[in-house]
């Protein structure tokens, strides 16, 4: 009877071992290192030196070319520029911009409404640097019996791949 017993134990553990077999299975991992993007201002936009009469409304255009015109009796003076940034990443891969900014404000509660104008909307970014450069424009525009004086705001550039 011990030595049933003992084969019926040894058949067990056999039979419990192979059931219990380990299996195994390789799968890969991996990593994507990407450069981290940053956007860098080298210009802020200055329409200029403006001079208005106060009984016309009009619009001072300054396209992301550099290029400025006005509306009605609106004259240029100087010190126009457009707002340019640098942005710079992973080599070859394109970039979505977008332009977002503030009135013009003297106090008061004068404002001058701009609308900003983004040279482009995507950039590639170069295959060799990495990097692209991108301006910012816009149109002020001037109403009525404007007050005189030194308008400020601000505006933001944003990239994202």
């Amino acid at each position: 009877m011990n030595k049933i017993i003992y084969i019926i134990a040894l058949t067990t553990m056999f039979l419990t071992n192979l059931m219990a077999a380990p299996v195994s299975q390789t799968a890969t991992a991996d990593a994507t290192l990407k450069t981290i993007m940053t956007l860098t201002k080298n210009s802020d936009l200055s329409f200029g030196v403006i001079y208005v009469d106060g009984s016309t409304s009009g619009n001072i255009i300054l396209k992301p070319d550099g290029t400025i015109s006005t509306t009605n009796n609106i004259q240029l003076g100087s010190g126009s520029r457009v707002a340019d940034f640098t942005v710079s990443g992973d080599v070859g891969v394109a970039v979505n911009l977008t332009v977002s900014g503030t009135p013009l404000s003297i106090g008061g509660g004068y404002n001058l409404t701009v609308n900003y104008e983004l040279e482009k909307s995507s950039v590639v970014l170069d295959s060799t640097t990495g990097t692209a450069n991108v301006t910012v424009g816009g149109t002020l525009i001037v109403p009525i019996g404007v007050e005189v004086g030194v308008y400020t705001g601000s505006l933001t550039v944003t990239a994202d791949y």
